[in-house]
């Protein structure tokens, strides 16, 4: 190695010494604080929450049953008689994935999240670039654009996208179990008189008000309450 190499070579460590030096010395720009991403809500779109409501699945945005099912078998999902194979194309769905539903927070975030943006106080944050990309991509227009369908066409919802487990611990909570998890209640007179009084379909104040009697003395019984002041219903008052 020649003098002037060598010489050219210390003189760019000595400037670099002298910069890192003046750095050193120099007011440095504060650190911005971050904070969660929030992934995309309502803010972003009202028919976010739209989409929560209508649908039950957890996630979307990969290629339908049918593209993978002839992808990977040859033929449409429906023809797949076999439920290994079924499971296949469904977990392979579920693996392409490109976001994730939040339904308790109603928020939707990306698969590939990166989970912490920078903090615009007081403003809300941003969603990160990757549910930003999620937001805006077309799969997404899509799935929000959809209405919710009405009670009598959900009936026919796809069961993969029916939670029985979250249902079940629900309809613990509102004391209903017996009627979500007995297969036979729809069928079951007492519900559907229920569900018609309810809507106004049964307008007969006097059989109501017997029903409505009967249900608060099993009530009170149970509750070791007497029957002192014991409520009618006006039309009974009347007869």
């Amino acid at each position: 190695m020649g003098w002037a190499t060598v010489a050219a070579k210390k003189q760019k460590e000595v400037r670099q010494d002298d910069s890192d030096n003046d750095n050193s010395g120099s007011d440095s720009e504060p650190e911005l604080e971050e904070v969660p991403c929030p992934g995309v809500t309502v803010s972003d779109d009202p028919r976010v929450l739209q989409y929560l409501k209508r649908t039950g699945a957890s996630g979307g945005g990969g290629r339908s049953l049918p593209v993978i099912a002839k992808q990977l078998f040859k033929r449409l999902f429906s023809q797949l008689s076999k439920e290994k194979n079924r499971k296949v194309v469904v977990d392979t769905q579920i693996q392409e994935w490109k976001w994730k539903n939040d339904h308790v927070n109603h928020r939707v975030y990306a698969t590939h999240c990166q989970q912490r943006v920078i903090d615009r106080s007081p403003k809300p944050p941003h969603p990160c670039p990757e549910c930003d990309s999620v937001f805006h991509s077309r799969a997404f227009k899509s799935a929000i654009r959809k209405p919710i369908p009405s009670d009598k066409t959900s009936k026919f919802v796809n069961h993969r996208f029916r939670n029985p487990v979250l249902g079940g611990i629900f309809a613990r909570t509102i004391g209903v179990r017996e009627i979500v998890e007995d297969e036979s209640a729809a069928s079951s007179p007492f519900v559907r008189y229920a569900q018609g009084a309810l809507s106004g379909k049964y307008n007969n104040e006097v059989f109501n008000g017997l029903v409505q009697a009967v249900v608060t003395k099993q009530d009170r019984e149970e509750r070791g309450v007497g029957l002192q002041n014991f409520p009618y219903a006006p039309a009974w008052e009347e007869m």
